[in-house]
């Protein structure tokens, strides 16, 4: 929410945006779980962990799409560059494939729930990073831009 209301930064004045930090940070719960459950006596074949973590990175995706959809507009290439496709393909299309392929075979074990998760994560802070640091460009707020109001 507080990126949310930067008025100076246009990429973090969007409405969507804490409805994608709040899905980032469950898909990336869910990337950690893949990292470290090759650690654990948890098995994972789970079939409803599959399924859990298949709608994670589906509603990360979502998400995303909904954020581009509202910073990007025509005249903007945003699908065509290489950060957005490293946050959809690395971050979203490579763990659905994963897990998609996996999914009806007892497949996934600790080394697709490792791939998994470190390409979840590797996909989220990539993603965090360009929105914070690449898409944090400042616009000039003047007195003439600043919404002035007077309290009754």
């Amino acid at each position: 929410w507080v990126l949310r209301n930067c008025r100076g930064v246009p990429a973090w004045n969007v409405p969507v945006l804490p409805f994608v930090f709040l899905v980032s940070a469950l898909v990336s719960g869910a990337g950690v779980l893949g990292l470290v459950l090759p650690l654990t006596s948890f098995p994972a074949e789970s079939r409803p962990l599959q399924l859990g973590m298949v709608g994670l990175v589906l509603l990360s995706g979502v998400a995303w799409g909904l954020y581009l959809a509202r910073h990007c507009g025509p005249e903007r290439h945003c699908v065509t560059d290489p950060a957005v496709l490293g946050i959809i393909g690395v971050g979203h299309l490579l763990p659905l494939g994963i897990l998609l392929l996996t999914l009806d075979v007892s497949g996934f074990g600790p080394v697709a729930a490792a791939l998994v998760g470190g390409a979840v994560l590797i996909g989220q802070l990539h993603a965090k990073a360009c929105l914070i640091l690449r898409a944090g460009v400042l616009r000039p707020i003047t007195l003439n831009n600043l919404a002035l109001r007077r309290q009754p």
